[in-house]
């Protein structure tokens, strides 16, 4: 739910008068603009600053040690400096003496981000903090393709000076020597025991089981994210099984007006679930915003400072994330299991899959000659390795590069509002999923089966209850945001005119044809064929050839459009710096 920005100093004399400063920028730069939020938390000692935006109940502050997120454990040790990590959600930021620390989880399902020179180092979970603080911007140019090709910021920052600490690492810092190194761990696939399905299946329970036994949050500032699938259906049903009663547990779900009603959505079956294990159950309506496409854009990338794509979830100009803020609910509990739906048809799927496409793999962008001419190369720790089969390397993936980059992206959109917390992403259950051989974690096979075994309501959603960022981007509004952005002097400054132009010839070209009555029957002829083919016969196909692939022209405009507002945001906050 909060944000933080942790500044250490070499001249012990700057620390005190840099309090008011980090107050300014977690007033004015972290917070959102929709809610009021709980004044800002500030502290100076020695050589370190702190600042915290939207400080709640759930952050974790011990003296000079703060821990944003969730423990599995509320008993577990997190103060000691260079100590096992412990299971949970979290960033850490921990001192003693001499020693400085930052820690990420296992996952690094939270981004810490870090700057270091000669006189100061800058630990935060905001890229804007840090950038403000320095007084100055510095374009990280490697960012552009893969904004332009994903739709993420992968592994880099908006600034060329500041990094992404990795998952299950951590930054050890001595201030007396002004030394720095990252400890970085290697989550490793564990060795498969000689075990049957059913012992698997026995070991997966029991581990369940175990977690739920230990997890404890309080239920009246949580809630449990509901929604008609097996992740947090089987939440639900080990919370039930390990706590006397979930009577006192929040459960909430979105979507679109009149989706309760819809069977099979995700939004009908959340509802029949909640009354049968009586939780206090909120339907939050999530609708297109009548608000201008400027506005909603503007403050989705503020939130979650232009590290994705995804709007989906927030065209309603985050008004459903207000509600919830304002009805007192400070976390959510996020279902994720680390099995993954996706069939392993062939690498190329696999990385479409997990939003690691490549320009050069869009037919209708060679088209471009600038975008031709941008690097823009796999690093080689996410390519497929000799050794991996396919079920290996997704589920690798998985760990390092969709749960880190994306999903970490899609929290910090969340995290002005709420907090979040996994309890399928501990470190019991990491271990466990990575040593349960492939055909019981294809698919999620094993897991669905537990759940379904335990849930005595058998139906699970077939359809999901958002809106259409595609029907947003058509929105005449959303068109005219982009011609003006384009013709900001930033925009220029980053882009060729001839690139930005090209862009807006064809969107015009694009919002100008008519479309083909046979095209939405086309496209569920394939659909449909697709489901009826078996696995092996789509690696078959898979393997000869690969689909051509088109990004399509509202898209591209939209990420070229993030790239430029984005960069325009930042160099505002400088402007308005104290």
């Amino acid at each position: 739910m909060s944000k933080i920005i942790y500044v250490c100093f070499r001249n012990r004399g700057k620390a005190q008068p840099s309090e008011k400063r980090l107050k300014k920028i977690c007033d004015n730069i972290i917070n959102t603009d929709n809610i009021t939020p709980n004044p800002s938390y500030t502290f100076s000692s020695e050589s370190v600053t702190c600042g915290i935006a939207n400080p709640t109940g759930t952050i974790k502050i011990n003296q000079k040690n703060i821990l944003l997120g969730s423990l599995l454990n509320n008993n577990e040790s997190w103060e000691k400096v260079d100590v096992d990590f412990p299971d949970g959600n979290y960033a850490i930021f921990r001192q003693h003496e001499e020693i400085l620390e930052a820690v990420s989880d296992r996952l690094g399902t939270r981004s810490i981000w870090y700057y270091k020179d000669d006189e100061q180092i800058i630990l935060a979970t905001s890229q804007r903090a840090i950038i403000n603080y320095l007084g100055d911007f510095q374009l990280e140019e490697k960012i552009i393709p893969w904004i332009i090709a994903t739709g993420n910021s992968s592994f880099y920052s908006w600034d060329k000076r500041i990094s992404l600490l990795p998952p299950y690492s951590s930054i050890f810092f001595n201030k007396e020597t002004w030394k720095f190194k990252i400890k970085e761990r290697k989550i490793t696939k564990k060795e498969q025991r000689d075990f049957s399905e059913s012992e698997y299946k026995k070991l997966l329970r029991q581990s369940l089981d175990e977690t739920f036994s230990e997890y404890y949050l309080d239920f009246n500032k949580w809630a449990l994210s509901l929604s008609g699938g097996h992740d947090c259906r089987g939440i639900l049903a080990f919370l039930s099984r390990n706590k006397t009663s979930t009577i006192n547990l929040k459960t909430v779900t979105w979507g679109g007006i009149n989706e309760e009603k819809l069977r099979g959505s995700d939004a009908h079956i959340a509802k029949k679930t909640a009354n049968y294990y009586e939780t206090q159950h909120h339907y939050y309506n999530l609708n297109h915003s009548n608000e201008k496409a400027k506005t909603v854009i503007e403050r989705f990338l503020k939130n979650g400072e232009g590290r994705i794509d995804h709007l989906t979830g927030y065209l309603d100009g985050f008004e459903m994330w207000k509600n919830i803020f304002e009805d007192k609910i400070e976390g959510l509990i996020r279902g994720n299991i680390l099995f993954s739906n996706i069939s392993a048809s062939s690498e190329y799927e696999i990385r479409n899959f997990m939003g690691l496409s490549l320009l050069s793999e869009f037919t209708n962008l060679k088209k471009y000659t600038y975008l031709q001419k941008l690097k823009h190369n796999l690093p080689e720790h996410i390519k497929l390795q000799n050794n991996e089969n396919l079920s290996v390397y997704r589920d690798r993936l998985l760990l390092q590069y969709r749960i880190p980059i994306v999903q970490a992206a899609l929290a910090d959109l969340k995290f002005p509002y709420v907090e979040e917390f996994n309890p399928l992403l501990t470190n019991r259950l990491i271990d466990l999923t990575q040593m349960i051989p492939d055909n019981l974690r294809n698919n999620k096979t094993i897991f669905k089966e537990i759940v379904e075994s335990i849930d005595p309501e058998k139906e699970y959603a077939h359809r999901s209850g958002t809106s259409s960022k595609k029907q947003f981007l058509k929105r005449k509004d959303f068109t005219t945001l982009v011609k003006e952005e384009f013709k900001v002097a930033n925009a220029k400054n980053i882009f060729p005119k001839s690139f930005l132009e090209e862009i807006l010839h064809d969107l015009k070209a694009s919002e100008n044809q008519k479309k083909s009555p046979f095209l939405f029957l086309k496209a569920y002829i394939i659909h449909f064929v697709r489901r009826l083919l078996p696995n092996y016969t789509k690696k078959k196909i898979s393997k000869i050839v690969n689909k051509p692939k088109n990004l399509d022209i509202f898209t591209l405009a939209f990420r070229v459009t993030i790239i430029c507002m984005m960069t325009r945001i930042i160099e505002n906050d400088l402007k308005n710096k104290s």
